[in-house]
């Protein structure tokens, strides 16, 4: 009951444009680890558990278009629901907005850490990128720059056979 109601709280936090105050540390990107972020609360509501599984396997590869940007203080991806088969993901990555964005991808489980981290794509470009992903699940999505999770940048990832 505790985690529904710190989901239902970062939820509406994220809803409402909650951001976490101050200048990132020296290199630091993403959100700063000290005081409490909904987007940051809502990373782990998505991540679930599990080990996790990451070998090359054969197979036709899944191709998806990504286009990151702003609109004023909204940043977004289009789509920001993704589903795909397990196996191998091309994500085609093209930054429409005037600002950097990244593409990241967050483990699942309690593992902050990303299971895919791609390159800063700045203004006008793009990028494409590959990688083979098997575990089923959701899995968040995020553009790692500083504010940006909080801006709304964020989405999800279904991988479901």
């Amino acid at each position: 009951m505790r985690w529904f109601l710190v989901v239902v709280v970062a939820a509406f936090g994220v809803a409402c444009g909650s951001s976490v105050a101050g200048p990132p540390a020296a290199g630091q990107t993403g959100n700063p680890a000290p005081g409490f972020s909904p987007a940051a609360t809502a990373i782990t509501a998505l991540s679930g558990s599990g080990p996790q599984a990451l070998t090359p396997i054969q197979g036709p590869v899944q191709e998806i278009t990504i286009v990151a940007g702003e609109r004023t203080r909204e940043y977004y991806f289009e789509p920001n629901e993704i589903r795909v088969k397990p196996g191998k993901v091309r994500v085609r990555f093209i930054n429409e907005g005037e600002r950097a964005h990244t593409f990241n991808i967050k483990n699942r489980g309690n593992d902050w850490s990303d299971k895919f981290n791609f390159d800063t794509i700045f203004s006008g470009q793009e990028t494409t990128v590959e990688f083979t992903i098997l575990e089923e699940g959701p899995y968040l999505f995020y553009c790692a720059l500083y504010g940006h999770l909080d801006f709304g940048q964020f989405g999800t990832l279904t991988v479901k056979q």
